[in-house]
């Protein structure tokens, strides 16, 4: 289990999770569902994040623009609204300029669910 919570960690917290080949749902057996949701959010928890030009050691940097953290925000807040719980993160990096959003991990999404932020952000 610690290898899936860190490759799944891994492909989400490179280049700010703004890459074509990320992780985005991740299906788990229900008998150890709880266990990964656990691991993976202290890992998430753990993850530095900050300015990379001002500090090499954090390991996930801002979004690319004001847009792209609307929709992230969009895509959490309707996720939620929708029954998601989330388990860490969901909103902006404190004491950061920019468009630095918190890692996020949300649990319990229907896999009906299109989890698109177009679709909570009215695009």
């Amino acid at each position: 289990m610690a290898l899936a919570v860190e490759a799944v960690k891994a492909s989400r917290v490179i280049n700010s999770g703004q890459v074509c080949n990320c992780a985005e749902r991740v299906y788990v057996q229900r008998g150890v569902a709880d266990e990964f949701v656990d691991k993976l959010t202290a890992a998430m928890k753990a993850t530095r994040f900050g300015d990379p030009l001002a500090d090499e050691s954090v390991d996930y940097g801002p979004l690319i623009n004001q847009a792209g953290f609307r929709k992230v925000d969009a895509l959490v807040r309707g996720a939620v609204a929708a029954g998601a719980t989330l388990t860490t993160g969901g909103g902006r990096g404190e004491g950061e300029g920019g468009y630095f959003y918190q890692p996020t991990v949300l649990a319990g999404a229907a896999r009906k669910w299109r989890l698109s932020a177009a679709k909570y952000s009215g695009q």
